[in-house]
């Protein structure tokens, strides 16, 4: 009888201590699955963030190129502008007489002047126009690499978030084994338990 009571509290006790074991394992796997899904949502939210910033560094190496090509353009309409105005003025100049001062001569003479200091500035407008190309594509591709940077340090993000969803993955996985063995376990017991009790009432 003492061997029955023994072992009635000793299922008592192992009962109670898988309870608390499979409660635990509860409150780990419950913790695990709120990691993962916190975790899947970082991942989701740094590879949207990725995307934004390529989009941005496409969007600065585009609006770079544009204004580049505005300026080469445009550099290049004034430069051919001022050749023009050049031409008329050395146009205007071939037909002057050197030794000829009358009012029609010195008016020409003036024109000329005028033509070739437009052509000079239409010319020094276009060189600078031309020059400005350069360092604007080299800012937009600056833009853009600072962009790429931060896109590559969200990647880097969206896998350190890919690493701790596998790791609450696995995590869920061993508490759901321990709680497999833990109730595996206490079945083995009241198994015995039962055994037992059938002997000592085929005893009586």
């Amino acid at each position: 009888m003492t061997t029955a009571v023994s072992n009635t509290n000793a299922v008592g006790f192992s009962g109670q201590l898988a309870e608390l074991l499979l409660q635990n394992d509860e409150n780990q796997s419950e913790s695990a699955r709120l990691q993962r899904e916190a975790a899947r949502s970082s991942y989701l939210d740094a590879v949207q963030s990725q995307v934004n910033e390529l989009n941005a560094a496409a969007d600065a190496t585009m609006s770079a190129a544009f204004v580049s090509a505005a300026f080469s353009i445009g550099g290049g309409a004034c430069e051919i502008g001022g050749a023009v105005v050049q031409f008329k003025a050395d146009t205007n100049a071939a037909g002057l007489d050197p030794k000829d001062f009358s009012c029609e001569s010195i008016g020409l003479r003036q024109l000329v002047a005028t033509e070739t200091e437009s052509a000079k500035i239409w010319n020094a407008i276009g060189k600078t126009s031309s020059e400005l190309a350069n360092p604007t594509a080299m800012i937009g591709q600056s833009i853009a690499g600072h962009d790429e940077a931060s896109a590559k340090r969200w990647e880097a993000a969206a896998a350190k978030a890919q690493w701790e969803v596998s790791d609450a993955s696995t995590e869920i996985d061993k508490a759901g084994k321990r709680s497999d063995a833990t109730l595996g376990a206490l079945q083995g017991i009241q198994n015995d338990q039962n055994a037992a009790n059938n002997a000592v009432i085929g005893r009586i």
